[in-house]
């Protein structure tokens, strides 16, 4: 047998050679015999040693254009005379991620199929959900449906695709809204879906999408921790729904309320701190001052009784507020009001339910409401049942005490002096 001129090694993946290897090819790269070529190929050249860069010539093989990837599958289905859609040739090209051999060896799996191959075998052999299935998807999330959104899921899962690839052609779809919302780009889609996109896109807006794309890129990587890619894909989900309750336009409005509010109660504190300093007024008329005051305000039983009377309506207004909100208040019953507070108590085992509540923008959203229903302010306090009993059983034991223990809350112990008449 003839014998040709060079000797050609190809060592593909090279980036994966050892550090050992790595020196035993340095030494023959450094002087090569004259009928030797070598050609190193890899994806990640920063991998591998300058050493070994610095001595071979580079080329830079560009990725290839989802149109001449169509193009070429085109023409090698024509030269076969088999029948694919055009719209699963795109489905294709666009999976293949600009790599021609990996285009030919997908088209090749689906021409075991008989004549016409749509776009769904296409799906169906590579494990896709398919541009359809995520722009669903995408609806019930800017729905804030958590039941659609779960349904959803479970379509797919029941088709017999992976929790994993629903999550990431999810993320894929988002991205390609991002693009056209931020650059205008056009969406790597057939004209009807691409339509689909745009509309979806400025329903989103910039912020929401943001949002929803943090949410999943921050889930995705649990998938590699977890043994339950279902569950995790539901978690996933559920939390880029309560995300987007958590940053609702209204909040803000809520927030610089709330902004407003602490602004006012720290003037007043700063107020009472330098009256308390100045000398003081007779205990007496301190407390006629006190009681004055709170006659302004209903009776605490009445209030009470209000608030009672109203909770299912006051359930009603957070719910269309902040469906997460109403979620955690469900579990607390008011059970006491004293002056402006009113105490919210759980019991025992919604422990959760509390913590979250307590979160300011929880709290704020019910006190706005509550203000709006009953006319007068209430500030929350929320307790579990035990802790509510202990603070009943703390209480002082008649009026008096009650007030000096106020008085030394209010001014201190250092400034509060006892006086009892003979």
């Amino acid at each position: 047998s003839s014998e040709g001129k060079y000797k050609i090694y190809i060592i593909d993946e090279v980036h994966m050679l050892t550090n050992e290897a790595f020196n035993a090819l340095l030494k023959t790269l450094e002087e090569p015999p004259a009928n030797v070529v070598f050609i190193l190929a890899t994806t990640e050249a920063h991998k591998v040693p300058l050493t070994i860069l610095s001595r071979v010539q580079r080329f830079e093989f560009h990725r290839i254009s989802a149109d001449d990837i169509t193009s070429r599958l085109k023409q090698v289905c024509q030269t076969m005379g088999r029948e694919v859609e055009d719209k699963a040739l795109r489905v294709i090209a666009f999976k293949a991620e600009g790599g021609l051999r990996d285009a030919l060896s997908i088209l090749d799996q689906c021409l075991l199929l008989e004549d016409p191959i749509k776009e769904q075998h296409i799906y169906q052999i590579i494990g896709m959900v398919g541009e359809s299935f995520s722009a669903d998807l995408f609806d019930c999330l800017l729905e804030q449906d958590y039941a659609k959104t779960l349904s959803q899921l479970e379509k797919g899962i029941s088709l017999g695709r992976d929790p994993r690839q629903i999550i990431r052609e999810l993320l894929d779809y988002l991205r390609q809204a991002l693009l056209y919302i931020t650059g205008g780009a056009e969406p790597l889609l057939s004209p009807e879906k691409a339509q689909r996109l745009k509309a979806q896109s400025k329903k989103a807006g910039l912020g929401k999408l943001i949002l929803l794309i943090n949410a999943l890129l921050k889930g995705e990587g649990d998938f590699r921790y977890s043994s339950n890619a279902r569950l995790t894909a539901e978690m996933i989900l559920i939390q880029a729904l309560y995300d987007q309750n958590q940053a609702l336009p209204e909040d803000k409005a809520v927030n610089n309320q709330a902004l407003s509010s602490a602004t006012m109660q720290s003037q007043a504190y700063h107020s009472t701190t330098t009256t308390a300093v100045k000398p003081q007024k007779p205990l007496t008329e301190q407390t006629k001052q006190t009681e004055q005051a709170k006659s302004i305000l209903p009776e605490a039983k009445d209030i009470i009784s209000a608030v009672k009377a109203k909770w299912p309506q006051i359930l009603e207004e957070v719910k269309k507020k902040k469906k997460s909100t109403h979620a955690f208040l469900l579990e607390g019953k008011p059970t006491a009001v004293e002056g402006d507070i009113l105490y919210l108590i759980f019991k025992e085992g919604y422990s959760f339910h509390k913590e979250k509540f307590d979160q300011p923008e929880n709290k704020q959203v019910v006190e706005i409401i509550l203000q709006r229903l009953l006319g007068c302010k209430l500030q929350l306090n929320s307790v579990m049942e035990s802790d509510f009993q202990n603070i009943v059983m703390d209480k002082p034991s008649n009026q008096e005490d009650l007030c000096i223990s106020k008085a030394v809350d209010f001014f201190g112990p250092e400034l509060v002096q006892v006086k009892k008449d003979n």
